[in-house]
């Protein structure tokens, strides 16, 4: 029988099913799914963990009481909910009888934070909601990793070019054109087969190498960002990542997207260059082992005997937990990325 950790895809299990199960030592064949097509998702795992016999606290923190007027939550939503600082009595629970389950947890936490002006000087922003959950994850990142930055340029000529061919070749077609941001996204992913201690995460007993290859990207939204997640970037084509990523960051921006579309990033890229910054040093996402930031598309200059010849370039940089990874295999990761943007033909399937 399979275990929790090496949960075969045939089980039809969401990425983050697979983690909260191997955390919690359970077998997910004795899981019941109610996603779509029988998959089993965090949610089933939680209310498995749920109906098992014995005292609930044994799950959850002794300093977490149950809310007045009986158990209107598990032990682990109740350890949650105390983690990120939220009041459960306010939460509107979707479970049966009203009980709040970690999804309703998850929708408190993503819903972007808006002000009717601009923020001036003497304001108090509280540290609550969505920007209290960024600043506890990043503060516990930089706590927790040894963490460390590469700087690599990228020669982005060909790419360029073929985009430009793409517009063109795919104006009357329904295909969507990609980004240069799609580009990194799928050169990410790739890469990542080559080089599988970057898609990893360290538990106690050691570094854990991850089946799947689910790429994590940052979306800017009001009061704080987001990371959408593209599960099996590596085996979707180019057409198939701009469309996915397009369909994920409008839904974050509109306050669509569901909690289990942000669940289950293995790794993540973020990307600045929209706001004119060369290169800027990114912080992982707990439970990742490594994070690509991308700077903005510029002007650069190679000599080819003693006449300067016009490139265009972008600045990427890869932080790293360096107890997982070591300063030379992050280096030839960042290697074999710029290699695929040098020839992007073959990101395009």
């Amino acid at each position: 029988m399979p275990s929790a950790n090496g949960t075969p895809d045939r089980l039809l299990s969401s990425p983050n099913a697979r983690r909260v199960a191997a955390a919690a030592d359970v077998d997910l064949t004795a899981v019941r799914g109610t996603g779509p097509g029988g998959r089993i998702v965090s949610e089933d795992v939680e209310d498995f963990l749920e109906a098992l016999p014995g005292d609930p606290g044994d799950l959850g923190d002794p300093d977490t009481p149950v809310p007045a007027g009986g158990l209107a939550s598990s032990p682990l939503v109740r350890k949650l909910a105390k983690e990120r600082g939220i009041d459960l009595s306010a939460v509107n629970g979707t479970g049966p009888g009203g009980r709040v389950r970690r999804s309703d947890l998850d929708a408190v936490t993503a819903a972007p934070v808006r002000r009717d002006t601009a923020p001036r000087p003497g304001d108090v922003l509280p540290l609550t909601g969505m920007r209290g959950t960024i600043a506890r994850r990043m503060h516990a990142s930089l706590q927790e990793m040894a963490q460390l930055t590469h700087g690599y340029e990228v020669r982005m000529d060909a790419v360029v070019s073929l985009r430009d061919r793409l517009k063109e070749e795919w104006a009357d077609s329904d295909l969507p054109v990609p980004s240069l941001n799609d580009f990194l996204l799928k050169a990410a992913a790739l890469a990542l087969r080559e080089h599988p201690l970057l898609n990893a995460t360290v538990r106690e007993d050691g570094v854990h190498l991850l089946d799947g290859i689910h790429l994590g990207f940052a979306v800017a939204v009001p009061g704080g960002l987001m990371v959408p997640v593209i599960e099996d970037a590596d085996e979707l084509p180019l057409a198939g990542i701009a469309r996915r990523s397009r369909a994920l960051a409008q839904a974050a921006r509109e306050g669509r997207i569901s909690p289990v579309q942000l669940e289950g990033a293995t790794f993540t890229v973020s990307s600045l260059g929209g706001y004119g910054v060369d290169f800027f040093t990114p912080v992982i996402n707990p439970g990742n082992v490594a994070i690509l930031g991308v700077g903005r598309l510029r002007d650069g200059v190679e000599w080819v005997d003693d006449r300067p010849l016009r490139t265009r370039v972008l600045t990427v940089s890869l932080t790293f937990d360096h107890r997982a990874v070591d300063g030379a295999p992050a280096a030839e990761y960042l290697r074999t990325v710029a290699e695929l943007l040098r020839r992007p033909l073959r990101l395009l399937v």
